[in-house]
């Protein structure tokens, strides 16, 4: 994925995350365990260079 070089699976928990979804919500949207979101969360929020879910959310609106 273009933006911020993501895997196509860091994008499915992006589009997920900036919509405010809770990891629980996003793991049983995905089908996979929550432990796995966390992970793929804090990959995400490195490569966006935000520290916290907001800040993300708020890049990720803001940006082209």
């Amino acid at each position: 994925m273009g933006r911020w070089a993501l895997t196509a699976r860091q994008g499915e928990i992006l589009s997920l995350l900036v919509y405010g979804m809770a990891n629980k919500t996003i793991a049983g949207r995905l089908g996979c365990a929550v432990k796995t979101v966390e992970q793929h969360v804090s990959v995400v929020l490195a490569k966006a260079g935000a520290d916290t879910r907001a800040a993300l959310a708020a890049k990720f609106w803001s940006s082209p």
